[in-house]
């Protein structure tokens, strides 16, 4: 036997009220429901078990709860200089295809460590392009 949708978190949370009691807009919502779970009544139109009626619009103490808002985004780390002066470098040089050094891969570093190396103080480049006194 299915399990009720009235038993999931997906009635219980209170986030589909408004879409699920719009009677004509929530239909085919509710018909995919009906196909997963046990529903009321066993029709796409069932009174809500929670007692909210049709057109039911979120407001007052039953309201669904509010989205979270978006994520403020974490500011730019800012490079230092060294790093992009010798990604200038790095950029001009012959050896530099596809945001890697081709000559540390041939030397068996992948391009994740070029780029660690690139932000370590004291690295230098491999083919002597950069030095750990960050001149290019």
């Amino acid at each position: 036997m299915p399990t009720a949708l009235t038993n999931t978190n997906i009635c219980r949370a209170g986030v589909h009220c408004r879409t699920c009691r719009d009677r004509e807009g929530g239909r085919a919502l509710r018909a995919s429901w009906a196909a997963a779970f046990a529903v009321p009544a066993g029709s796409p139109d069932w009174a809500c078990p929670h007692g909210r009626e049709w057109g039911y619009a979120g407001s007052g103490p039953t309201a669904a709860p509010e989205r979270p808002r978006a994520r403020t985004p974490k500011p730019v780390q800012r490079l230092k200089a060294f790093v992009v002066e010798r990604m200038n470098v790095c950029g001009e040089c012959e050896y530099h295809t596809d945001g890697a050094c081709a000559e540390m891969e041939l030397a068996g570093c992948q391009s994740c460590k070029w780029r660690a190396r690139l932000k370590q103080p004291a690295a230098t480049c491999p083919l002597g392009k950069w030095s750990p006194n960050h001149n290019g």
